[in-house]
């Protein structure tokens, strides 16, 4: 019997269209990971591969004109993050550190407009999206806890106060990273069609809730526990979710009561015998439990599929979840006193300053401490009131918090994404962000009827919360996964008929990708040398890093001050000080608000220069160390604060 040439070709075509389907969920699921262990891509030469692929696939998407589908919901989104980024560009015309200080945001959101916009095109459907994006938390959780079970077998585990914090580099980021992947694997474990998913879904509740539990972030919990309670006040079959969720969470739940009395690992000092004993008891722990919450869902997967819950079954339940309620909030009541009450005591305890020595990190979640955070506020807030209408420029709030510091406690950003993005691009540049973080919402309202909603809407609204007290939006892992949460609601809005953009739009859309990768690809150019000048510095390698530096001075020196610090510093380090006085001079120059460049120049500096360049510090960070001992030195006499 002869085959003809067509037959033979089917079974080609048949791999390739299964190549095609799963390329989109690979190359989401690389870029949430890839980026997740570049030390949570806090760092720009992290981001500019990623954007210019997913520009890449916005703009031949586009042109195609066979897969976009994009809705109005989703446009408002991508042009809110877009027109954000150019803002943010702009903003270095009257920014203190120019150009230098506002590129590096304009390169983290474009990498976010870039992400949203190309999983946007890429995927049809949720499903296989939410799936994506659970599997990339799962991971990288799994991961995280490893090198806490496991110590030093898999590279660095905790902090100074043995918190995990690894990959991300923040502990309270990868509890954050670990509670949305708890809040994924939930409501798949109760709704997805797959048996086989719904079983590794439940089974990923245990490491995920282990690795939320050993990042002690309090933060991280109210986030989950704020997004959980809004999943369900928008969800229609909130009973059936409660039902999987007393079903499904038992099982994380006695994995944190055995990772609690594990001395080993939740020991602010811990011996490294012990911890190991102890991480390798509770690894056999977790995987037991893992395998019991797996096997219960399945087994009740089947009978679900047999048996059909009685109507007044479903009332009973009902009822005995709002008297559970009932009791558990009198309970607070009678315990902690009225919900005014509470409230005050916890704004008090809030305020306070955190315990300098906690040696059982398991009281550590108790503590309500906002570690300073009140005085990051107030400092960003008192930055709006000196720019009220266009903001101090992208970039800017570390060079205000060094001035302004009430305490010598180091930070970079506000931890308060809202707040801190006011403060730097005025009300304009918080209209646009919170239009494109809005949208999503929206969307989730329409689609609440989808069964998987419940699950990423909790994960998105937890990331929304969690950035107003932290800094997730500069970490981009942390970022690509919120937001992709919310390109997953958004993809879930969409009704049954597709609308494609007109011809007009996709070229628009495509010519915005390419400037977009363009713009990537430029902004590589000049991070990748200037990260590698950073890491020999930190290193020690200072002839190295001066040969970086002066490869990102030929590429980005001519209006970014940080190449030129860097290159100073190990010119100081190789005993260069008149080369040393030259590049930093340049670096004052750039970038006049760097306490840390006028620093460096005051230490190879002789005479008036000296004194002035010690003086220019000791203004811009009159609580450091550095400067008042440089102060000190040269003979300076510090002002009261």
């Amino acid at each position: 019997m002869e085959v003809s040439a067509e037959d033979e070709r089917a079974p080609r075509r048949l791999d390739l269209a299964r190549l095609g389907a799963a390329a989109p969920t690979v190359l989401l699921a690389s870029l949430l990971v890839l980026v997740a262990l570049q030390r949570g891509g806090y760092y720009a030469e992290s981001w500019g591969l990623p954007t210019a692929v997913c520009g890449c696939i916005v703009a031949v998407v586009a042109l195609r004109g066979t897969r976009e589908r994009l809705r109005p919901l989703e446009l408002v989104q991508l042009a809110g993050l877009s027109l954000l980024g150019v803002l943010a560009l702009g903003s270095a015309a009257w920014a203190a550190g120019g150009l230098g200080s506002a590129l590096p945001e304009t390169q983290l959101l474009a990498l976010y407009a870039a992400m949203v916009g190309a999983t946007l095109m890429l995927f049809r459907r949720a499903t296989p999206l939410v799936a994506t994006v659970w599997a990339s938390l799962v991971a990288v959780s799994m991961l995280a806890l490893g090198t806490r079970l496991f110590p030093n077998a898999l590279g660095a585990d905790a902090s100074g106060d043995n918190r995990l914090y690894q990959p991300l580099g923040y502990w309270n980021s990868l509890g954050l990273w670990a509670a949305m992947g708890l809040a994924l694997g939930l409501v798949l474990a109760g709704r997805s069609h797959s048996l086989a998913l719904r079983a590794a879904a439940a089974a990923s509740c245990v490491p995920c809730a282990a690795t939320l539990y050993f990042t002690f972030s309090r933060g991280a919990w109210v986030a989950l526990a704020v997004g959980l309670l809004v999943a369900f006040a928008v969800d229609p079959g909130r009973l059936g979710l409660a039902a999987w969720s007393v079903l499904v969470l038992p099982w994380p739940a006695v994995g944190i009561l055995l990772a609690s009395r594990s001395h080993g690992l939740t020991t602010a000092t811990p011996a490294l015998e012990q911890a190991r004993q102890d991480g390798r008891s509770l690894a056999g722990a977790l995987v037991v439990l893992s395998i019991g919450a797996a096997v219960t869902v399945s087994t009740l997967g089947l009978l679900e599929r047999r048996w059909r819950v009685s109507l007044n079954a479903r009332r009973a339940f009902a009822a005995l979840l709002v008297a559970i309620c009932t009791i558990a909030g009198a309970g607070t009541i009678v315990k902690f006193g009225a919900p005014w009450t509470l409230v005050a005591q916890s704004a008090h305890r809030f305020a306070a300053p955190q315990p300098r020595h906690v040696r059982d990190l398991n009281a550590r979640l108790f503590d309500a401490s906002g570690s300073s955070r009140l005085d990051l506020w107030r400092v960003a807030w008192d930055d709006v009131g000196r720019h009220p209408l266009v903001g101090s420029g992208a970039g800017s709030y570390a060079a205000q918090w060094f001035r302004d510091r009430p305490s010598p406690v180091d930070a970079t950003n506000a931890h308060e994404l809202y707040l801190e993005t006011l403060a730097e691009l005025g009300p304009l540049g918080l209209g646009l962000l919170l239009t494109a973080l809005g949208a999503p919402l929206i969307a989730g309202w329409r689609a609440r009827r989808h069964p998987l909603m419940a699950g990423v809407l909790a994960a998105y609204v937890a990331f929304l919360v969690h950035a107003a007290a932290d800094w997730d939006w500069q970490l981009a892992a942390v970022g690509l996964a919120g937001l992709a949460c919310g390109a997953t609601l958004l993809v879930m809005a969409r009704g049954s008929r597709a609308r494609a953009v007109g011809t007009h739009g996709r070229a628009a859309l495509a010519a915005t990708a390419v400037v977009f990768s363009g713009f990537a690809l430029w902004s590589l150019h000049g991070a990748y040398p200037l990260g590698q000048a950073r890491t020999a510095v930190d290193s020690g390698q200072w002839v190295a890093a001066q040969n970086h530096a002066r490869t990102a001075i030929a590429r980005i020196g001519g209006f970014s001050a940080v190449p030129w610090q860097l290159l100073g510093e190990a010119q100081t380090a190789l005993r260069k000080p008149d080369t040393a006085r030259v590049s930093l001079r340049v670096a004052v120059r750039r970038d006049p608000s760097s306490w840390e460049a006028w620093y460096d120049l005051a230490v190879v500096s002789h005479g008036a220069e000296r004194r002035t360049a010690a003086n220019k510090a000791l203004t811009l960070n009159p609580r450091g160390p550095e400067t008042l001992a440089l102060a000190k030195a040269v003979g300076i006499t510090p002002s009261s604060p």
